[in-house]
């Protein structure tokens, strides 16, 4: 039959005691709706919007709370089987809400003596639709680090359980992510022939460099955990290039944020080089990061002028400037 309505006990202490478990299903619950919704969205195709399917997911739950009913959130088993019969839209979801109030309301009988066993093997079978065994061969081959991750949680959940395979999981994306961002990579740049667009040397060989140039484009934003394995790649290129550097022309097309640390850093760089007869300038600097470099008094020791549109620009400056030597 139906439950009815009834309102929760707010007591402090058994709310202490509620918590944790409550977070943990919460925790399990959402991980597992969000990768059924991913996995449909790879079938049927269509974006995911993290937020709102947590958004989504509260009302639902305070509502089944009052009324004494399961935790609301996306099932693996039932989006297989919505799948699987081809559901395209919301419209499947109220279709199977009146079957399931029909079912309660009418057919609990006929399942009251199911068997456990029985019930496993539809959920296994309605699993199936969603298996891909060979998404881990495919991750292998497109990342090594989340493959690695990957079966870390399965081995995690496997020994440790559901929940500590997932925190486990996050714990690794955590640590993925914060090393990732300290040690993005710099790249040395090129022009492609007879065009204005310059690429990493290393991935385009046909790239041309200009003698005494260096053109070099940071991968990410500059901030205190990554100005110093930029600022070490970057005084490798100068020094390691040959003939030697004159001129440094910083593409900052790819960086949406410069800190104060990484601000002071670049600024003691360059005055370093400018007392070595090294001049430094700037191509696709963005307003809020350049208003940060003016306020830390990189403008100010560059010059206004040398702060170019393009990278082309910045080049085409340097070569009226420079003493003509040819490419190499």
């Amino acid at each position: 039959g139906l439950p009815h309505m009834a309102m929760p006990n707010l007591d402090l202490g058994t709310l202490q005691h509620l918590a944790p478990g409550a977070l943990a299903i919460v925790l399990i619950g959402f991980a597992e709706a969000l990768g059924g919704a991913k996995a449909a969205a790879l079938q049927g195709g269509g974006n995911i919007e993290p937020n709102q399917e947590l958004i989504a997911h509260g009302p639902a739950n305070i509502l089944s709370g009052l009324f004494g009913g399961f935790l609301v959130v996306g099932s693996l088993s039932k989006t297989s089987v919505a799948v699987g019969a081809g559901a395209r839209s919301q419209l499947a979801n109220l279709v199977a809400a009146i079957f399931c109030f029909l079912t309660l309301v009418l057919l609990t009988p006929l399942f009251r003596s199911m068997p456990h066993p029985a019930l496993a093997a539809i959920v296994i079978a309605a699993m199936l639709h969603l298996s891909k065994p060979g998404y881990l061969r495919d991750l292998f081959a497109r990342s090594r680090w989340e493959f690695a991750i990957a079966v870390t949680v399965v081995v995690g959940e496997l020994t440790l359980g559901v929940l500590q395979g997932i925190a486990l999981g996050v714990a690794l994306s955590l640590i993925l992510l914060i090393y990732r961002t300290a040690h993005p990579q710099g790249a040395v740049l090129g022009q492609l022939p007879g065009e204005e667009a310059y690429r990493d040397v290393r991935l385009h060989p046909e790239a041309v460099t200009f003698p005494g140039l260096l053109i070099w484009r940071p991968s990410g934003d500059l901030f205190f955990a990554s100005i110093g394995n930029l600022g070490d790649e970057l005084k490798a290129a100068v020094s390691t290039i040959r003939p030697p550097v004159k001129h440094v022309l910083l593409d900052a097309g790819s960086v949406n944020l410069i800190d104060t640390t990484a601000c002071d850093a670049m600024l003691n760089t360059i005055k370093e080089w400018q007392s070595q007869g090294i001049t430094f300038s700037f191509a696709r600097v963005r307003d809020p990061v350049r208003e940060q470099m003016r306020l830390g008094g990189m403008e100010a020791a560059v010059g206004p002028a040398n702060f170019h549109e393009r990278v082309t620009d910045g080049v085409r400056a340097w070569q009226r400037t420079a003493a003509p030597e040819g490419r190499a």
